[in-house]
């Protein structure tokens, strides 16, 4: 298996490249698992000094567009992911107090 390193906050997170091939380029971060590490909404990398964090893309199938040498580290950043947030119209268990009901 292959992977990055991702320094967010002064953590390192190891995480998973997928579909490796040195020839493309390396391989490819998954947008789900590679987020809910990260606890992000969105994902940033600076691969360099001149071009501070840049935007990571995603295709259709959930892999990054950007290709990822084996063994690479790098800074990491992005919009904290939202906490769930309820559903309207739900309540307590058992149903809510009814206040603003005709």
């Amino acid at each position: 298996m292959y992977f990055v390193t991702l320094r967010k906050d002064g953590v390192s997170y190891s995480l998973r490249l997928h579909e490796y091939d040195e020839a493309q380029g390396g391989g490819r971060l998954n947008k789900e698992s590679t987020l809910e590490e990260l606890q992000l909404g969105n994902l940033k990398i600076k691969y360099d000094e001149v071009h501070g964090f840049v935007p990571v893309s995603f295709d259709a199938d959930g892999y990054s567009r950007e290709r990822i040498m084996d063994g690479a580290t790098y800074d990491a950043s992005g919009r904290a992911a939202a906490a769930a947030q309820p559903q309207p119209g739900a309540g307590p268990a058992g149903g809510g107090s009814g206040a603003g009901l005709a």
